[in-house]
């Protein structure tokens, strides 16, 4: 019973029902004319009806849908419908030097340094990531945005907020936030922190930076020895390096492909080392 009445409570399952249906099984092509439907879904009692009928208008791409979905992500109050929302506006077709993205990339800085949920914080900053990676310098943007960005990596928000704007720095900014990526590494104390940084580094265009990555991790490793010694002999002594290695792997996976045959040569025998770890995850990467 919903407000005690039984076919209150059966509309309010109906509705989510079929906003999760025009989810799964729509496309941009078989959701026309459904437009109108989705929109009275989105304003439903019932959160996940309206969470799901936000996706599903995603995916119809409809720019003229653009300003009810930021009113709705300033106004909606579940953090659940609010990730669906964004990344409704994430589908949006806008070319990285276009008036739109430029636009639809202050919504996303906006949401992921305001948003009191880390899990909208996330999604902002991979939908931006996705919108502007390869950023021309020449692009009004560029500067604003690599500030913007700095500003929350450098902020107090988690760990996992804080490595998704590194991953996203990296992606639009590629070889010239070498520098800044380095400088991050060696200031931080966290090695979830660490790992992202290392694994951004995989958004490089110069794939010949894993050798100077590789360098940094062993110097640091070897820091890490001194305080933690390895008493058992294992290849990896600690979770913390398990994490590092890990996001080095990644690294490397990502950039292999840009290099010639000698350095690919050597990649192949460092996942080949890494494979023989006991760590699975790892393992199973390197494979």
């Amino acid at each position: 019973y919903i407000n005690g009445k039984t076919e209150d409570a059966l509309q309010y399952g109906y509705d989510q029902i079929i906003a999760y249906i025009y989810f799964r099984a729509g496309t941009k092509d078989n959701l026309q004319g459904s437009r109108e439907e989705l929109l009275k879904l989105t304003e439903a009692e019932n959160a996940f009806t309206r969470m799901w009928s936000y996706a599903a208008l995603g995916k119809m791409q409809l720019q003229g849908e653009l300003g009810n979905f930021e009113d709705a992500l300033k106004n909606e109050k579940d953090w659940r419908v609010r990730v669906n929302i964004v990344n409704a506006l994430g589908n949006m077709p806008a070319d990285v030097s276009s008036p739109l993205a430029s636009h639809l990339a202050e919504v996303f800085t906006k949401s992921a340094a305001d948003d009191p949920s880390e899990h909208v914080k996330i999604v902002s900053l991979q939908a931006l990531g996705k919108l502007m990676a390869g950023l021309n310098s020449d692009n009004q943007s560029y500067k604003e945005l690599r500030k913007k960005l700095k500003t929350i990596i450098n902020s107090g928000a988690p760990w996992q907020v804080k490595a998704e704007a590194i991953k996203t720095y990296a992606k639009i900014f590629k070889d010239s936030a070498k520098k800044d990526l380095f400088a991050l590494f060696a200031k931080a104390d966290s090695y979830d922190l660490k790992a992202a940084i290392v694994s951004s580094f995989g958004s490089m265009n110069d794939p010949l930076v894993y050798k100077m990555l590789r360098d940094t991790i062993s110097a640091d490793v070897m820091k890490y020895n001194e305080i933690h010694p390895n008493k058992d002999g294992s290849m990896i002594g600690s979770n913390d390096l398990a994490k590092l290695y890990r996001g080095f792997v990644n690294a490397l996976i990502e950039l292999d492909d840009k290099m010639d045959a000698e350095n690919r040569n050597i990649i192949r025998l460092i996942l080949s080392e890494f494979a023989s770890s006991k760590d699975p995850l790892l393992t199973d990467v390197c494979l």
